[in-house]
């Protein structure tokens, strides 16, 4: 086969890949969540599975870990953050007056320098500020009361655990099956470009990520701690 043959048969492949993640762009953000999971846990669970000499094993605490983060964020955080949630939206308006309280002064100093700008700007920033209050309550709105957000989130909970588990359970047999559709010529190098890539891009999304996590939960506790009603919100 040429190379001019392989580009046409690959470049054929990765449309039709990328079409069929168009057309089924709506169904799968539970696989793309789990397989997130998996790739983020799969150290965790290859580390545990040389101290405990058992793949099951390994799998079963993570997953019970796993779990337990699950529950503990649907019965206890979720509730307090959409608490919060109401809050926020119910004393927006209060919020945006002490806002305004602070700006004022600039804005007086702002009108008596340029007079005829001033009006004209106020008028603007007044449209854009009412447009963005109207847009951000009417998407949190739809968002919070739509039937199919609740069907989302159904089955983001109910399909992903179950789709990290199986990945979890079969990572290294998927990537040898990917392996062996790798072109033989070919193989070595691209295993050892994958290999670097994985490196650098795990290494900086688990990284960030570790990073945000402890970052949340540092303000959550310590907004909290200090008596700031929206502190979990902000963390």
């Amino acid at each position: 086969m040429s190379n001019m043959q392989k580009l046409w048969i690959w470049g054929a492949a990765f449309a039709v890949f990328f079409a069929g993640l168009y057309v089924l762009r709506d169904v799968l953000l539970p696989f793309v969540a789990g397989i997130a999971i998996a790739y983020f846990l799969d150290p965790l669970t290859t580390f545990l599975q040389r101290k405990m000499r058992s793949r099951a094993a390994a799998l079963s605490v993570v997953c019970f870990v796993l779990l337990l983060a699950l529950l503990l964020g649907v019965f206890i955080i979720v509730p307090i953050v959409q608490k919060q949630m109401t809050l926020f939206l119910a004393n927006l308006p209060v919020y945006a007056g002490l806002l305004w309280n602070k700006v004022e002064p600039y804005f007086i100093e702002l009108k008596r320098i340029f007079p005829s700008q001033a009006d004209n700007l106020q008028q603007t920033v007044s449209e854009h500020l009412s447009g963005g209050m109207k847009l951000l309550l009417g998407t949190v709105r739809k968002v919070l009361s739509g039937s199919m957000a609740f069907i989302n989130l159904l089955s983001v909970l109910l399909i992903t655990p179950v789709v990290a588990f199986y990945l979890l359970r079969d990572w290294d047999g998927f990537c040898n099956v990917i392996k062996g559709l790798l072109p033989r010529q070919e193989a070595r190098t691209i295993r050892k470009l994958l290999s670097e890539m994985n490196d650098i891009i795990s290494g900086f999304v688990r990284g960030q990520a570790t990073v945000c996590l402890c970052l949340g939960v540092f303000y959550a506790v310590g907004l909290t701690l200090c008596g700031l009603d929206l502190g979990l919100l902000i963390g």
